[in-house]
């Protein structure tokens, strides 16, 4: 139980580590240098790590050279491809946090997470256990879907045994940016993120058969990450700089300066992968996957209704929670039952 209470407890600093890397990207001006922070101090973490539980500070990557042993000989070319889907999670939460709020944020790339990791099954893709499609986790993924649907106000709760639409309008207090048809952009590219989680989970997974460690796994996805982040920083000239809020800019106006806070995402990325990867091996992955998704729920209810780390204050209402509950209760059947 206390593992599980862990596993709550990580879960609920993901969102805040989307609020914060948010803040930062205002300081640095761009999504990609905001992303690129945040993974280079999580990478410092974890070859911190690296070094002192291994001794090497990438342990196991130079078994992908001349010398590999015949474990490792012939590893496919899109085991370096979980340190790029981590990116495009990072960067698409930064870009969706201030246009959908917290708890959008959260919801949306649980859907894709949990329709991508079923056709990872059912295919077998990235060296995936085949897994033949059975009805319970086919009616969880359906149940995840409608619990999204109640969770941004698109299907609201029976009302005398009915369903109905809201024809598609965000509440009127979502800190939405883009109103309107527009919305559904940002929300369909929020489902489109979710699926790069389960992307990057099934290759990890193998790089951690490869070196024998998820650990290791996570070290050098991270820094995959880091390098493909590094290129896009040179070759797109994004500015590194760290500035002040501009004089007449709205955080200006109200005496706000840099707090040190807006650092904090990459500690909490290095963090939950290393506890991920332990919990994995405690309880189970379908436990850990459950208990991370409840506590990103509670954080992002967190983050909305107190408005933390500089977010917008957002009402939680019933329909959200009834919307959560669903999630979980679909989830649940696709991790635990399927």
């Amino acid at each position: 139980m206390l593992l599980v209470a862990c596993g709550i407890l990580v879960g609920c600093l993901l969102p805040i580590q989307t609020a914060a890397n948010t803040r930062l990207k205002m300081s640095v001006g761009t999504p990609i240098s905001a992303t690129f922070y945040s993974f280079l101090i999580g990478f410092s973490l974890l070859v911190i790590t690296s070094l002192v539980t291994t001794g090497a500070i990438l342990p196991g990557i130079i078994d992908f050279g001349a010398s590999a042993s015949p474990d490792y000989a012939g590893a496919p070319w899109w085991i370096w491809l979980g340190g790029v889907a981590g990116v495009g999670m990072l960067l698409g939460n930064i870009l969706l946090f201030p246009r959908l709020g917290a708890l959008q944020t959260v919801v949306l790339p649980i859907a894709g997470q949990i329709i991508s990791g079923l056709l990872i099954d059912q295919f077998g893709l990235f060296h995936a256990p085949h897994t033949p499609l059975t009805i319970p986790p086919v009616l969880g993924a359906l149940l995840v879907i409608l619990g999204v649907l109640i969770t941004v106000g698109v299907v609201r709760p029976p009302r005398s045994g009915r369903f109905f639409s809201s024809h598609s309008t965000p509440l009127p207090t979502e800190p939405v940016s883009a109103p309107g048809p527009q919305i559904w952009l940002w929300r369909l590219l929020g489902v489109f993120i979710g699926g790069f989680t389960a992307v990057q989970a099934s290759i990890n997974s193998q790089l951690g058969v490869l070196l024998s460690s998820p650990v290791r796994a996570a070290t050098v996805s991270f820094a995959v990450g880091v390098t493909v982040l590094a290129l896009l920083v040179i070759f797109g000239r994004q500015p590194l700089k760290v500035t002040q809020p501009k004089p007449g800019s709205e955080l200006a106006s109200k005496g706000k300066k840099n707090p040190p806070w807006m650092w904090i995402g990459g500690f909490i990325g290095a963090g939950f992968v290393t506890t991920q990867a332990i919990l994995v091996g405690e309880i189970g992955t379908g436990m850990t996957v459950i208990s991370a998704l409840m506590g990103m729920m509670v954080g992002s209810l967190l983050v909305d209704r107190f408005g933390l780390m500089g977010a917008p204050r957002v009402p939680v209402t019933k329909a959200k929670l009834a919307g959560l509950l669903v999630m979980l209760v679909g989830v649940a059947m696709v991790r635990l039952v399927g």
